[in-house]
């Protein structure tokens, strides 16, 4: 037994270290490799133009930074159901979630307010957020009920370039302010 564990201590300690295998560069990614952010951005939107979803793929899932970007790009070329199930592909609440999930505004409501919803259902208070953020900027009143239950969530909300600190109330109350008429009147009442 003792010669077998010298021998392959002897063996190994004289082995030559080989450099790690190298895996293939995509090269959409080696383009994108170094550009400022701005030429970084209209790379992704030339390739989500052409519909190159394998070399945004390939962005996506690299190590540059913003990489997550990509996923609007994606998001935006598909058409809506597939636009959807990528969302469901991805982490809720992640940064290549996030991205995607704001490019749903480009497509027909009909097709992504099923998702939303469901979406907006979310024990995640952050999540809700983007979704009040998003049916807000395309004025879709679909989330009005469940708004209106987070209107008194104070709690602070951690989101990336907000002014003053949000909570998801004022997330709440902002797009219930753009989806609502400013003076609704009660049922029933007539306009004068």
């Amino acid at each position: 037994m003792f010669a077998v564990v010298s021998a392959i201590l002897l063996t190994s300690a004289t082995m030559v270290p080989q450099p790690p295998a190298r895996t293939e560069v995509d090269p959409g990614v080696e383009k994108a490799r170094g550009l400022s952010y701005a030429a970084f951005r209209g790379h992704l939107r030339e390739l989500g133009s052409e519909k190159k979803l394998k070399e945004l793929m390939a962005i996506l899932k690299s190590d540059l930074p913003g990489s997550y970007l990509a996923a609007t790009e994606i998001v935006e070329a598909l058409e809506a159901e597939a636009a959807v199930a990528f969302c469901k592909s991805l982490t809720t609440g992640s940064q290549e979630w996030e991205s995607a999930f704001c490019a749903l505004s480009h497509h027909p409501k009909d097709k992504v307010i099923g998702y939303i919803k469901q979406t907006a259902t979310s024990p995640n208070r952050v999540v809700r957020a983007h979704c009040y953020y998003l049916c807000g900027r395309m004025r879709w009143d679909d989330l009005v009920d469940l708004a209106t239950r987070d209107l008194t969530d104070d709690r602070p909300l951690t989101l990336p370039n907000e002014r003053e600190i949000p909570t998801l109330g004022k997330k709440a109350k902002r797009y219930l302010d753009r989806v609502l008429p400013p003076n609704p009147r009660p049922a029933g009442e007539d306009e004068e």
